[in-house]
């Protein structure tokens, strides 16, 4: 379900604010959870998953930022963009979910042809076996939390 004009620029406006806090450009964005799935209520959070761009000290040494950041409406993490295309091949749901989540934020045109419905479908082509161990992983984690 599309967020309401206001939750969106709620949202876009966390965005926003990490930007600056963390001093790089965010690419790419996705709501993820129960609004993805009809789920959510009034009192829903409004979780999300955001990519950026590495700084040129990143770049340098060699490191990956990996963050999640609380806003006042849920929270967010935030990955350096290299990340993305391993986090894909993994077959991880929650990351899977940035192809089909009813609100994703493209801030540069690039990332929407690599997110694109025929990406998925050549990964999901190739990783099945692996996007099925990956579902069985996680619903052994979430059983094991509901203990």
């Amino acid at each position: 379900m599309k967020l309401s004009i206001d939750n969106r620029n709620i949202f876009l406006q966390a965005l926003k604010n990490l930007e600056v806090s963390i001093g790089r450009t965010i690419v790419f964005a996705y709501l993820q959870g129960s609004q993805n799935y009809d789920l959510e209520t009034p009192s829903s959070d409004m979780d999300g998953k955001a990519f950026c761009l590495p700084s040129l000290d990143d770049l340098y040494d060699g490191s990956f930022l990996s963050k999640t950041f609380d806003y006042p409406q849920g929270q967010i993490t935030i990955h350096d963009v290299r990340m993305l295309p391993e986090l894909l091949e993994k077959m991880n749901p929650t990351y899977l979910e940035s192809f089909f989540s009813y609100e994703r934020f493209f801030f540069d045109g690039a990332m929407e042809d690599l997110l694109s419905p025929a990406t998925f479908r050549s990964l999901f082509e190739a990783r099945k076996p692996i996007l099925l161990r990956s579902l069985l992983g996680t619903f052994r984690t979430k059983l094991g939390e509901m203990h």
